[in-house]
């Protein structure tokens, strides 16, 4: 069974308004005409298709069939800025991972109070992934940040110097442009400067931490940078960070 943590529906609608008419179900139901003509009554039968109200579950379900049969779907994140923009890459990612749910209350939201609470999901980078030593030209591992509102219309872009994807998301919630390069005391205090997780630099703004569990998300790229640091094994790490955008979340049950 699947639960839906969240669902774009408006968007969704808008993605399968595009779709080819041959992917929808149908029902057919026959429509009797009678006429009236110097010969007499005539009665004419059609037939005439119309498509079927369909339920979350139908429409998602539907989405992905298109997305997997015209190869636009991708099935895991971006591993380093190379593999970001890799002309192979797919527009949409399907990905199933353990993240952990971030919650800003209300009474956090000093220069966002339009907003009742901002909730996002945040997944470490692969293990595998990261390097560590003192000659990494290609930072590689990938936090993933999926934001349960879309920040912005903007196209999916790389690195602005100074603003990795984390700061991008302050950004949004201090209430200026994502894509601000913002030093405090000279530093990136979302990105390179402070080597806490990503997580941790967050609670330090009012976020709640919530549980850590499996979940599969549709998502559109967003940002993507190579400014994010940690501690991993006792060492400090370097590795990317992405901003996403989802169509759904779903948590398993």
């Amino acid at each position: 069974m699947r639960h839906y943590t969240f669902v774009n529906e408006e968007l969704l609608n808008e993605y399968l308004e595009q779709l080819p008419k041959k992917y929808f179900p149908k029902e057919y139901r026959r429509k009797k005409l009678i006429s009236f003509g110097i010969t007499g009554v005539r009665t004419d039968i059609s037939e005439e298709d119309f498509k079927l109200e369909m339920n979350k579950t139908q429409k998602i379900d539907l989405l992905l069939k298109y997305l997997r049969e015209n190869e636009q779907l991708d099935l895991s994140r971006p591993k380093d800025m190379h593999d970001g923009f890799n002309p192979n890459r797919k527009a949409f990612v399907l990905e199933t991972t353990k993240a952990t749910q971030i919650f800003f209350p209300k009474e956090s939201l000093i220069d966002t109070p339009y907003l009742d609470g901002f909730a996002l999901w945040i997944s470490d980078p692969n293990t595998d992934d990261i390097q560590q030593g003192n000659l990494i030209y290609n930072y590689t591992g990938t936090f993933l940040y999926i934001t349960q509102m879309w920040l912005d219309n903007g196209k999916y872009s790389h690195m602005y110097s100074g603003c990795s994807a984390l700061q991008s998301i302050v950004n949004f919630l201090e209430g200026r442009p994502i894509l601000n390069t913002i030093l405090h005391a000279g530093e990136e205090k979302f990105g390179r400067s402070d080597k806490r997780h990503p997580i941790d630099k967050l609670v330090g703004l009012g976020a709640k931490r919530g549980a850590t569990k499996k979940i599969t998300c549709l998502y559109r790229k967003r940002y993507i940078t190579n400014e994010q640091c940690f501690i991993f094994n006792n060492k400090e790490a370097r590795v990317n960070d992405l901003l996403a955008y989802p169509i759904f979340i779903t948590e398993e049950v």
